[in-house]
């Protein structure tokens, strides 16, 4: 199967960022488009607080739009195309419903690399994007992980 869009999911954190960044190496290697994708994830909104929850989420949403489009602008000064989505929702489920409806052949996330019970028992949002995802994953570790010796 070959690879010629990715989705690259990011909420802008420093995790998110590292795997942005081997996004863009990869891309440059092969010459893939690239779709940037944030998910605003709210609460409830019959929250008696909800107008304050809608007017951060403007301002929020218009943040990551702004740094989307850098995103954007980074890519097409490398000479690859990139295009950008910010969607509501469930963070898992807008990736994996992202990835479907872009046609992306691969997701590049990024992820802990932590394990054990808590893992198991709450799950994280790269094993269920993983899970469900109908195209292949990529995961990037934060720099600082530490591997288990072999």
């Amino acid at each position: 199967m070959p690879i010629q869009t990715i989705l690259v999911p990011t909420d802008f954190s420093e995790l998110a960022t590292e795997a942005v960044d081997f996004a863009f190496v990869m891309s440059k290697q092969m010459k893939l488009r690239m779709i940037f994708l944030y998910v605003d994830e709210w609460p409830d909104q019959s929250d008696t607080t909800a107008p304050l929850h809608n007017e951060y989420g403007a301002y929020k949403k218009e943040d990551a739009g702004a740094l989307l489009s850098a995103l954007v602008r980074r890519a097409k000064n490398l000479g690859l195309e990139g295009s950008t989505e910010v969607v509501d929702g469930v963070p898992f489920l807008e990736i994996i419903r992202t990835a479907r409806k872009r046609n992306a052949d691969l997701i590049v996330i990024g992820t802990h690399g932590r394990s054990g019970l808590p893992q198991t028992i709450i799950g994280s949002e790269a094993e269920r994007i993983i899970r469900e995802s109908t195209c292949p994953v990529l995961t990037v570790k934060s720099k600082d992980h530490k591997y288990a010796p072999v």
